[in-house]
């Protein structure tokens, strides 16, 4: 998916959904517990750290939460920034208190991407990829009539939407404020093509799936109730 990527209106709606949150379990805070906060994003493929913001809320007689989170990588391939992306993320999730200010927990849910592209990159990455492994001489020549030339053959590149599953260890430092620390394991579909403008079925076209790592180590800081 591809649109023009603002990440105010994103971030804000993460404050606005936080602040529903916050007034709801004022309302009923006595079956109510959850948290909202701020985590630093370090991810394992070399992207830029980033900052993600979410939220969880759960029921005191409930072993799980829901939980929802909104990060803004970059999606790299060999070294290049593709895109700028909008991730939002959703699932359910439940912890298990090991002493009197620690808790483990595991979570699994489903992210949503956006991406906005970096179209002078991917024309340049799409090339460079697909025949560095592709091209083989023979009947396997390149199937585009030039290279790195804007408008003389078509590019695509995409991210789909994935699953995400995330272990980690909550530390409470006052009855609301908690640290965490955590793995967030994110591989998601990612898919670069290369073609004529005349593009006809068998012709003239290279494409490749392959896997994106938005895996990421986290370290957060929550207001929990």
């Amino acid at each position: 998916m591809m649109s023009p990527k603002d990440p105010f209106p994103n971030i804000a709606l993460v404050c606005l959904a936080a602040v529903a949150v916050f007034l709801f379990s004022s309302i009923v805070k006595a079956d109510v517990e959850g948290a909202v906060g701020i985590q630093q994003s370090l991810y394992t493929d070399g992207s830029s750290n980033e900052w993600s913001f979410g939220g969880k809320l759960g029921h005191t007689s409930t072993p799980v939460y829901l939980w929802g989170l909104y990060e803004g990588p970059t999606a790299k391939i060999l070294g290049q920034p593709m895109g700028d992306m909008d991730l939002f993320s959703v699932g359910v999730g439940t912890s298990l208190k090991v002493s009197r200010a620690v808790r483990v927990f595991i979570e699994t849910g489903y992210v949503f991407t956006d991406i906005e592209l970096n179209d002078n990159v991917v024309d340049e990455v799409n090339y460079t990829w697909l025949v560095s492994r592709h091209d083989a001489g023979g009947n396997r020549n390149v199937p585009v009539p030039c290279a790195y030339n804007p408008g003389c053959y078509d590019y695509q590149y995409s991210v789909d939407d994935g699953v995400v599953a995330r272990v980690g260890v909550r530390w409470e430092l006052s009855p609301n404020v908690a640290v965490t620390g955590s793995y967030k394991f994110t591989y998601l579909d990612q898919e670069m093509t290369i073609k004529r403008p005349e593009f006809e079925d068998g012709q003239g076209y290279w494409r490749e799936d392959e896997t994106l790592d938005l895996s990421a180590f986290e370290v957060g800081v929550w207001y929990t109730w």
